[in-house]
């Protein structure tokens, strides 16, 4: 891309008069651009394309693609260029000071139209732009892309104005010769063709004009008004539709807030649960307006398209999980289909419950992205139910008989906070203890995107993936004898996070690493892959 910017700034340049220490700069530039163009014919050919959607890596139609496309105008602007650089190499090899007809096409202005089709290479820097915008994810950077973007074409259209007034008026009787600037340097050449190119759009706040001697520099300023016009238009209107899209939605959000304000101040509700409620509506609101966008993608979207994008997002998630990522690699279709029919997405804003403590676990949780609070609550703490009035005298006896019970709570059984993010599989017990409630809280602490192993929906899937089930029941044997070891030295208390690796002074019979390395091949294509 930056060889692309480098010609479409340069090529206009040719038409100023230029310093000795500027063309010895600019040939020098010329020789690596013109050898980097040569190099990027071949290496197109070797390049994969998309077709249709789909990523092409067959030669031959990568090269009836390229032919198609760019291949004839690629050579088209190097013939000027290699002209230019094999009359240098024989001049120099010569060492005379004769003028012969290749250089004098070279210096004439046949061969200066020819080197200007390499403007056409803005369609080239357009798609590269257009793809860059086609990465971007954010709402808000996707915005500045779009504005910067019309920013620079418009600064480069009237860079490209002034080199145009520049050539018009470079003649007998032309501005340039009425205002003495022939054989004046280049920096003042180009900033005043620049100002009085500028001058001739309209709306200009530059008084400074000048009278239209020839019919090329008048028939140049009608079209540059018109061309203005244009221009201004597409600019101002696509600013103005980004911005009423803005206002549109913040017009949305401020109703609702409006009515939560107007209720809560008729009704006399307290400040702090006021703010909360705003926080709240605020969520839901960005979250509405998130799932609408995937239901739009859901119904766009072709089934095997979708299902490949779906495998594509949440397969990297399942690479944290031993058991899950040693069949992926084992068996990609049963991973593919697993990512669907098992795996589901859950996207989370700050201060959003996954789960809470003593509700039955209905899955494995894979943060994808963001960052989590884990709350263990101790088995003291959990679900307390609502405590009636009592005297004064009560509720002193409540405290003393609390803090006695105090010393009788082991150690480790107090509230702890665990930060937890990507790579940390939570809840997994779920999925191979029946029944299994949560020991504790998991609160977002900024939005983020989580993956889940649906327990209802791993059990309808097993039946199907027989083959790999064998191993899956095997790893489900010895998670619960780790399970129940780790209960028993640590008396009883669990809580949702992994259970911590085992020492290399236990039993390898009680830890997860043992339970993968029992896994045995059943058949010689298992075998195959194993080895």
């Amino acid at each position: 891309m930056q060889v692309i910017v480098y010609d479409l700034v340069t090529v206009p340049l040719q038409v100023f008069q230029l310093d000795a220490t500027f063309h010895e700069t600019k040939r020098g530039l010329q020789l690596f651009t013109t050898v980097f163009w040569l190099l990027d014919i071949p290496t197109n050919f070797l390049t994969a394309v998309y077709i249709n959607g789909a990523l092409q890596v067959d030669p031959y139609k990568i090269a009836r693609a390229y032919s198609r496309s760019w291949l004839c105008f690629d050579i088209l602007v190097l013939i000027p260029d290699v002209m230019a650089i094999v009359e240098g190499a024989q001049d120099a090899a010569e060492g005379t000071e004769s003028i012969g007809l290749l250089r004098a096409a070279r210096t004439g202005r046949l061969l200066r139209l020819v080197r200007f089709l390499r403007i056409l290479r803005l369609a080239k820097l357009l798609q590269v732009l257009g793809s860059l915008s086609a990465r971007i994810n954010h709402e808000l950077a996707l915005l500045a892309f779009g504005i910067t973007k019309m920013i620079f074409l418009t600064a480069y259209l009237g860079h490209l104005l002034s080199c145009l007034w520049f050539a018009v008026g470079d003649v007998e009787d032309g501005w340039v010769y009425t205002k003495n600037l022939n054989g004046a340097p280049f920096h003042l050449q180009y900033l005043t063709s620049l100002e009085w190119a500028l001058s001739r759009i309209h709306p200009s706040a530059m008084q400074n004009n000048m009278a239209l001697q020839t019919g090329p520099e008048r028939a140049l300023a009608i079209a540059a008004s018109f061309l203005a016009l244009g221009v201004s238009s597409l600019f101002i209107s696509s600013i103005t539709n980004t911005m009423a899209d803005i206002n549109r939605e913040r017009q949305r959000k401020k109703q609702i807030l409006y009515s939560v304000r107007d209720y809560c101040g008729s009704h006399r509700i307290s400040s702090g649960h006021t703010l909360r409620i705003k926080q709240y509506v605020e969520r839901e609101h960005h979250r509405k307006k998130t799932q609408q966008l995937h239901l739009e993608l859901l119904e766009t979207l072709p089934k095997d398209m979708l299902f490949e994008l779906f495998h594509e997002g949440r397969s990297q998630a399942l690479q944290h999980h031993s058991l899950f990522d040693r069949l992926g690699r084992i068996d990609p279709v049963m991973e593919l289909n697993f990512c669907n029919k098992v795996l589901a997405e859950l996207h989370v804003m700050t201060l959003d419950k996954v789960f809470i403590s003593e509700d039955t676990g209905k899955a494995m949780y894979i943060p994808a992205a963001g960052q989590y609070n884990y709350e263990y609550l101790p088995p003291n703490l959990r679900a307390a139910p609502a405590q009636p009035k009592q005297s004064k005298m009560r509720r002193l006896i409540h405290r003393l008989s609390l803090r006695s019970a105090e010393s009788k709570v082991w150690p480790t059984e107090v509230t702890t906070t665990t930060a937890v993010g990507p790579g940390d599989c939570l809840s997994e017990y779920c999925l191979w203890v029946d029944g299994w409630k949560h020991r504790g809280n998991l609160q977002a602490a900024v939005d983020g995107r989580l993956i889940s192993v649906q327990v209802s929906e791993i059990g309808k899937f097993l039946p199907f993936a027989c083959n790999r089930s064998s191993k899956q029941v095997v790893y489900a044997r010895f998670f619960l004898e780790a399970l129940n070891r780790h209960l028993l030295l640590q008396r009883g208390i669990v809580t949702d996070l992994p259970l911590p690796s085992a020492s290399e002074k236990e039993d390898a019979s009680f830890s997860m690493l043992h339970a993968l390395k029992s896994f045995q091949v059943v058949n010689p294509a298992e075998e195959a892959l194993a080895q």
